[in-house]
């Protein structure tokens, strides 16, 4: 693992900064080297906390921990629910969304990037085009207009 979370770039604080997608940097090669995609039937499989304990879970709990991990390397991020089509069929999946330098929010799946080289992302358009060959999601109820950062999030948007 090169990167394992100290390298200068996580001091970038930015997922379009970092190689956070990319299956060297260390957010990722974690994800693979410690975590087992795993469908038991068990509630723990699907929390963050059971996927921590048992190093095992679906999606939800990979989706869910993302929520924990992220913030902590300074980058925002949404929980996302969908569908994602496993080669054969069509089912529930979750994965996030990270907010990137350029003002916009961008799907990341690091449950499908597990053993992939690179995470399936929607950073360039080709990247979009193939996320959404295996995702699907209602994208009116994640419309980045909902999540817009705001420089006080206490302070609702002005109408």
């Amino acid at each position: 693992m090169r990167c394992g979370g100290y390298c200068g770039e996580h001091k970038a604080r930015s997922a379009g900064k970092h190689r956070l997608l990319s299956g060297d940097c260390g957010l990722s090669k974690l994800a693979e080297t410690l975590f087992v995609y795993k469908k038991t039937g068990a509630t723990r499989d699907h929390a963050a906390v059971g996927l921590l304990q048992t190093r095992q879970g679906v999606c939800q709990a990979i989706a869910a921990l993302s929520m924990v991990i992220l913030p902590h390397l300074g980058i925002l991020a949404r929980y996302v629910c969908g569908e994602g089509y496993s080669g054969t069929d069509w089912g529930p999946h979750a994965w996030n969304a990270v907010w990137a330098p350029n003002g916009t929010w961008h799907q990341v799946d690091f449950t499908f990037g597990l053993h992939r080289k690179t995470t399936p992302n929607t950073f360039t358009l080709q990247d979009d085009l193939s996320f959404r060959e295996l995702h699907r999601w209602d994208e009116a109820a994640q419309s980045p207009a909902l999540f817009q950062k705001r420089a006080n999030p206490r302070k609702p948007p002005a109408s």
